[in-house]
């Protein structure tokens, strides 16, 4: 049952990494859904944006503004200077440019009851956290990422010493703000473990880990929004196995696995199907030019990716490295009852083997990944043991519903006893 208090709230969210919400047709994730929960409930939401799209690395907006997305939410835009690839001096300095503009907008802005504020970025959070300490106003900081230690994980083992001397100033930056947030939210164990850990303090009962989530797909699917080409894909697939690989094509999700597990499946009955874009998709595109059991459709709007759920038989979670990230199209998958293949560790890790609701594999190992589909799409019994498994484990724990609604609760106690 949802707690509803009766005293409405001014909130700000604060994130820069999701479709800026202009359209109407935007993919929801996490901080929207939140916006939505706490503006259904009469509150006046605030969200600070950026006007450049992350997942596509294009600009959403040309200009600063505030925006009336409708009633109860607000969205005021800040620009930064864009970038083309996500671990780069360039994100780096994009994220800072946007902390320095929030810092400087924020004084001017009537004061909220309470502040959300996502992490990465780092800089971002904390100009959040110091605005609400110097106003007396609850902060929560909703760690999505392990910024900025992602940057050192990202260059040769021998240089780290020299990268954490470089980024002292942002891991003071990182120390600060876990430690002065009034509670850490996480979208894992293993990430709020990460913010804990970082803050010197210990877990209290406000710490709390709201996982991503996602809604069960539409069975009636509104097929008009429905793209023609996928529409026809999808219509001639009839009873194969359709592997699928929602998500963005990068560095550190790059596809090349998958592209060698669909060569080596090219005379089974099994499709590919790896939706999405990214810096690494034409890379993916052209290995498998050839094959006829490959299809690429693009980015998919909500539609789409329910449409796709709808006639998939196993999820593919690549990662190039080890990774302790629980990631958003897991928890796709698992909403449509389909097993999950995946080579992150953390959360996502442990639930696979302890549900049993698909195969962990190692990064970059294609012989595991390959044996796991043929073992899901060769043993019916078992596809469909660990479907069962996928759709208990979803309903009682991955529900976007019951999730942002326990998320929303918490943000009004905080609220309310900051009142009090």
């Amino acid at each position: 049952m949802s707690v509803r208090h009766t005293s409405l709230l001014d909130i700000w969210i604060i994130q820069i990494a999701e479709p800026l919400p202009i359209r109407g047709d935007e993919r929801r994730m996490r901080s929207n859904i939140l916006a939505e929960e706490l503006a259904h409930r009469g509150h006046n939401v605030v969200l600070w944006v950026s006007a450049f799209d992350h997942n596509s690395k294009k600009w959403a907006i040309r200009s600063e503004s505030q925006l009336i997305r409708r009633e109860n939410i607000r969205v005021v835009v800040l620009k930064g200077t864009g970038y083309k690839r996500n671990i780069s001096l360039a994100r780096f300095l994009d994220h800072r440019v946007i902390s320095w503009k929030f810092k400087g907008l924020a004084k001017k802005k009537e004061k909220p009851d309470v502040i959300i504020a996502s992490l990465p970025p780092h800089d971002l959070a904390f100009q959040s956290v110091k605005y609400a300490k110097r106003n007396g106003i609850p902060a929560i900081v909703d760690v999505r990422d392990t910024w900025p230690d992602i940057f050192l994980d990202n260059i040769p083992e021998w240089l780290r010493g020299i990268g954490r001397i470089l980024l002292f100033r942002e891991f003071q930056m990182v120390k600060n703000t876990m430690k002065e947030a009034d509670c850490l939210f996480a979208v894992s164990n293993s990430f709020l473990e990460w913010g804990l850990h970082h803050g010197k303090r210990n877990r209290s009962i406000r710490d709390q880990v709201f996982y991503l989530g996602y809604h069960r797909p539409d069975a009636n699917v509104k097929m008009e929004n429905v793209g023609t080409e996928l529409k026809e894909a999808l219509d001639a697939l009839g009873d194969r196995t359709v592997v699928t690989y929602i998500g963005t094509f990068s560095e550190f999700q790059d596809p090349s696995v998958i592209s060698e597990c669909s060569r080596r499946l090219e005379m089974s009955d099994t499709i590919f199907v790896l939706a999405g874009y990214g810096s690494l998709c034409q890379k993916a595109k052209e290995e498998a030019k050839s094959q006829r059991n490959v299809f690429f459709p693009g980015w998919l709007n909500g539609d789409e990716i329910d449409a796709l759920l709808l006639k998939s038989k196993i999820g593919i979670c690549p990662y190039s490295k080890k990774s302790e990230i629980f990631p958003n199209k897991a928890f796709m998958y698992l909403s449509a009852g389909i097993p999950v293949i995946s080579s992150y560790q953390g959360d996502l890790k442990s639930i696979i083997e302890s549900e049993r609701i698909g195969y962990y594999f190692n990064p970059g190992d294609v012989d595991a990944l390959t044996d796991a589909i043929l073992t899901l799409s060769g043993n019916l019994r078992i596809r469909e043991e660990m479907s069962r498994n996928a759709n208990r484990v979803f309903e009682l724990r991955f529900s976007e519903e019951k999730i942002y609604q326990g998320y929303a609760d918490f943000v009004e106690r905080m609220a309310s006893e900051s009142r009090a």
